[in-house]
């Protein structure tokens, strides 16, 4: 039987030793390193039951004694165990986040019977039920999420499965993450398909028209399950589930895919390991996201429409990314991605509006500046620290458009190809890319990097008028 007790929004708890913390000012003393899941939808009763293995490392720099979970908040959690099958003590409350007052979760913190030192692991088994609700009342407008025949998607957005985390968006981003592996188990009514980014392990009928699947990834950093009656579709590596009405816009997308992939191995080199991944249709609407791990959800326009193939593109140029070793990364992959994308887009679909398409970009981030005080003096490097990863998107894709011409399309990508050449099996840092970047390019690069990446003078000057093309006018004159 679980032992519950009430949790008050304000409790003062003991996260790690010897210290008293508010559970809503910091983030998790631990991060997912593997997730087991077991899923049963129920598509009648439109709810789903489900059983899972958390594997949890304690990134805190003191003994961890609990791990904060977070659920949707009509579900509740039916039990929670350790790895030897001993009842866990959990406080169970449905709350407010601290900062998002319309986001409503359940929220558990769980005591662990034995604590961890730093660097440690353990696991625990969580059981939980009830229906899957979307939230947009919190201006999530994409978070439609339901269990339903026509469409099911189960994900961390909804809180569809346990969550490592508390009830603050300012402390989940900076809590230190990472990739996970998962083993998911899927039952479903026959006839619908379970749809995922990892390695088809299996799919079996079972009892009463039920079929199980089972996918798995040995590094992923986000768990996405959709299911629907999907049409499935695979060719060199690259698999599309699409919804039958759509099946000539699931050929287009996956001849885009293998065309996007050709020209970035021709940029860049080969990648460590052969492109493999799935292209996931979801209904309009529903918020595209996607890794090629975890697989790449995309709204059905871009299966509707031959031009919209741009975040097709981000996603695929991340094969060309270095893994990354900083538990608190900027994620300035992401600014690169989002340059690529355009830059893919002017290669493979003629468009010819690249340099305006760079200066309305900088026109959206001149605004952002003016109402984000903080991108005046917080540098890109910091980002992560800072729990401003999602600026990386705007601030970076200018710092890459401005470092191209700054030395030069064909340098610029001999200079990204090489550094992901030399780094695409170790991995590495800001810093690391900072390094390379420089020793390829002497002056203008250090410039740059001087007021794009490790501080935030681009700010100043990007408030007061100048433009892509004036900042690397500039930078050359550097060298």
């Amino acid at each position: 039987m679980l032992l519950i007790a009430s949790l008050a929004l304000g409790s003062i708890l003991n996260l790690s030793s010897g210290t008293p913390l508010s559970i809503d000012s910091i983030p998790s003393p631990v991060r997912l390193t593997a997730f087991a899941l077991d899923a049963d939808l129920d598509m009648a009763g439109r709810r789903l039951k489900g059983s899972a293995r958390l594997e949890v490392e304690n990134v805190s720099n003191a003994t961890a004694a609990i791990v904060p979970l977070l659920l949707g908040r009509l579900m509740r959690f039916d039990r929670m165990e350790d790895d030897g099958g001993q009842t866990l003590l959990a406080e169970d409350d449905v709350v407010v986040f601290a900062d998002s007052p319309m986001l409503q979760v359940r929220r558990a913190i769980v005591h662990l019977a034995r604590p961890v030192p730093p660097g440690g692991r353990t696991a625990i088994r969580v059981r939980w039920s009830g229906p899957v609700v979307g939230y947009p009342e919190t201006g999530s407008l994409y978070i439609r999420d339901r269990i339903d025949p026509e469409f099911t998607i189960l994900r961390a957005d909804a809180y569809a499965f346990p969550v490592v985390g508390v009830p603050s968006r300012m402390a989940n981003k900076q809590a230190a993450i990472g990739d996970f592996s998962f083993d998911a188990r899927v039952t479903v009514p026959k006839g619908l398909t379970v749809a995922n980014g990892g390695e088809l392990v299996g799919r079996e009928e079972g009892a009463e028209d039920r079929v199980v699947w089972r996918y798995r990834s040995e590094a992923a950093p986000f768990l996405n399950i959709a299911v629907a009656p999907y049409e499935t579709t695979e060719e060199g590596g690259i698999r599309v589930f699409a919804f039958p009405r759509h099946h000539e816009g699931a050929a287009r997308v996956r001849g885009a895919a293998a065309r996007a992939v050709a020209l970035f191995r021709s940029w860049f080199g080969p990648t460590a390991r052969p492109p493999r991944f799935a292209i996931i249709e979801i209904p309009e609407g529903w918020g595209s996201q996607a890794n090629l791990a975890g697989g790449i959800i995309q709204t059905e326009s871009a299966f509707t429409d031959p031009g919209a193939m741009i975040e097709l593109y981000h996603e695929i140029s991340h094969f060309w990314n270095v893994p990354d070793t900083e538990p608190l990364s900027p994620r300035w992959n992401e600014g690169l991605a989002s340059y690529l994308q355009y830059r893919a887009a002017v290669e493979l679909d003629g468009k010819q509006d690249l340099d305006a398409t760079i200066e309305a970009a900088a026109g959206r981030l001149r605004k952002e500046v003016e109402q984000e005080p903080r991108l005046s003096s917080i540098p890109m490097a910091a980002y992560g620290r800072s729990g401003m990863t999602d600026d990386s998107y705007g601030v970076g894709r200018l710092l890459f458009a401005i470092l191209e011409k700054t030395i030069g399309a064909a340098r610029f990508r001999e200079v990204l190809g090489g550094f992901y050449q030399r780094y695409k099996l170790s991995g590495a840092t800001t810093a690391d890319l900072a390094s390379y970047l420089e020793d390829q390019g002497g002056g203008p690069v250090r410039a740059l990097l001087e007021e794009w990446l490790t501080t935030a003078r681009w700010a100043l000057r990007l408030r007061a008028g100048e433009t892509p093309a004036a900042f690397a006018a500039r930078y050359r004159k550097a060298g």
